[in-house]
């Protein structure tokens, strides 16, 4: 429960401390006295979207701290174990607005987003206001006190979880397919082009280049041998060799007469044509595999510059476009692949909600009864006794609080038509329901705030709803802004929130010791004479007062 309040350059609280006790606490003031902008601080502290007061000098930041106590074993130590925080000891809660306009959340000293703050602060204080009444018109707002009644909250909470995370899942199944169905419609063309890309190797275009060059070199030079071969070797004609044999032949039957140097002479021209022979026809047979090289070397370049031109980019980048279309295709696999698994997730997701949303269903359904009993009890104690609140549980579309819609049907008195509650009840009557429905919850925060729940009420009511307050004991905290005199004079502890105009205009905010109490209650009252009696009637009428130094 809250124990300490300090608020510091907000509204016209310059720097103020507020001590807060278990049990009923009143806070009141004159109109402008500055009880709304504590209620402000309050709510910014606790996570509020922003400030709704005004930060008077913005050379200085604006700050407000809140040290709760967390009881072991409650409801706060449970939350705030689930959300990772620590239970035990002060829980120091700050915010911040510094010179330059950005705020700053701590929780113990540690810096932490504004959500974690937030739902840090709903566990740990609830509000009860006649703005906040007009919930009890909103059907989701409905279902949720109704759960926290049934102690059914922490079930309806991941209810809703799971069908976060089956919308999550169905939402990202349905961009993988979206995306899926885009690349399926080129899939064909993609397999084409992988295809007709992935037969080039992973090649240097420009070597490509220099090596087809260096083969057609080579090409022309046996072109070139078997030119000469030809000219050595005639096949129409008579060939050298065959006339160097014939005159060889001659040489020997010369040689017989005349001196053998010309036979020497041929038979040496004969060796030389036909080892020149030798090595041209062994040319030619070893260009036979370069000439084959060349013609595939040949056409792979053609092709590069076809598939270049095709493509429209530079020879050197169709690995890189191949590739590419690799990783399409591959992809393109993993998106199907990735959509199959989703629809498999979000078919068991679908299925653990609604067999978690059909349990919560039926708890709620056979808890209505019980709900409504509890809740006439409250009422009763709350100057209600009259009216009837009663629920009533229908099946709707499966949705984040489940398949469960209720009504929350209200009779302001026996025998009248029920109806829904937003319908028929008035301001004053959905004040007190909605703190009937916060006191009989099982799951809400030992303190609760409560912000004009008298208005709208007789001084009878205001009496009733007292003693309701007074009889939770001080296992839970009650802070109320209130004009009723009623109600503050039944209040374990009085706060005052007053304003100064000298030497500036400021709100002080202090409690009141037992003769400062009873003059608050004169002016409350009206004062006179006759507000003075009423005042010391009404603190005669109480148990005794806890004195305070002032």
């Amino acid at each position: 429960m809250l124990t300490r309040l300090t608020i510091q350059n907000i509204g016209l609280m310059r720097s103020e401390q507020i001590a807060l006790s278990p049990g009923f606490n009143v806070i009141t003031g004159e109109s402008g006295s500055g009880k709304s902008v504590l209620l402000s601080a309050l709510r910014f502290v606790l996570g509020s979207a922003r400030l709704a007061a005004p930060v008077p000098n913005p050379d200085l930041p604006a700050r407000v701290e809140a040290v709760f106590t967390v009881r072991p074993g409650s409801f706060e130590e449970s939350v705030l174990g689930a959300l990772g925080r620590r239970a035990k000891g002060p829980l120091v809660l700050s915010r911040e607005i510094d010179e330059r306009g950005r705020t700053r959340a701590t929780i113990d000293g540690e810096k932490v987003p504004l959500k974690t703050l937030a739902e840090v602060g709903e566990c740990l204080l609830a509000s009860s206001t006649q703005g906040q009444s007009t919930l009890l018109r909103k059907p989701k707002a409905q279902l949720a006190l109704y759960d926290s009644v049934l102690g059914l909250s922490e079930e309806a909470r991941k209810v809703s979880e799971l069908h976060a995370a089956w919308s999550e899942a169905k939402s990202a199944l349905r961009q993988v397919t979206s995306e899926l169905e885009r690349a399926e419609a080129r899939r064909e063309l993609l397999e084409y082009q992988a295809a007709e890309l992935d037969g080039l190797p992973e090649l240097d275009f420009d070597a490509l280049e220099e090596k087809a060059e260096a083969l057609a070199d080579r090409k022309r030079a046996i072109e070139a041998a078997e030119a000469l071969l030809a000219e050595l070797c005639p096949t129409d004609t008579t060939s050298i060799r065959q006339t160097l044999r014939a005159a060889l032949r001659s040489a020997h039957a010369l040689s017989a007469v005349h001196s053998e140097k010309v036979g020497a002479l041929l038979s040496g021209a004969l060796h030389q044509i036909e080892e020149a022979v030798y090595e041209l026809e062994r040319e030619i047979e070893d260009g036979r595999s370069d000439a084959l090289e060349f013609e595939e070397t040949l056409s792979l370049s053609q092709r590069v510059r076809d598939l270049s031109q095709k493509y429209r980019v530079a020879p050197q980048e169709l690995s890189r476009l191949a590739a590419e279309r690799r990783r399409e295709l591959e992809e393109l696999e993993r998106r199907r692949t990735a959509a199959t698994e989703l629809a498999r997730a979000v078919s068991e997701r679908e299925a653990e909600l609604v067999r978690a949303a059909d349990r919560l269903h039926e708890r709620r359904a056979k808890g209505a009864r019980r709900a409504t009993e509890q809740l006439a009890l409250r009422l009763a104690r709350l100057g209600l006794e009259a009216v009837s609140v009663r629920f009533e549980l229908s099946l709707v579309e499966l949705g984040p609080s489940g398949v469960s819609g209720l009504t929350v049907l209200f009779s302001p008195y026996p025998g009248a038509e029920e109806v829904p509650i937003g319908r028929a009840a008035s301001g004053g009557e959905l004040s007190r329901v909605l703190l009937a429905l916060l006191l009989t919850s099982r799951s809400r925060p030992q303190s609760l705030v409560l912000d004009e729940i008298d208005a709208g009420t007789s001084g009878e009511a205001n009496t009733r709803i007292a003693q309701a307050l007074l009889e939770e004991g001080d296992d839970s905290q009650f802070i109320a802004v209130t004009h009723s005199p009623l109600l503050a004079a039944k209040a374990r502890e009085h706060i005052l929130v007053e304003k100064s105009l000298v030497p500036a205009p400021t709100s002080k905010v202090r409690v009141l010791g037992p003769e400062e109490r009873r003059q608050e209650l004169e002016r409350m009252l009206g004062g006179g004479p006759t507000a003075t009696s009423h005042a010391a009637a009404l603190l005669g009428r109480e148990r005794p007062l806890r004195l305070v130094a002032s």
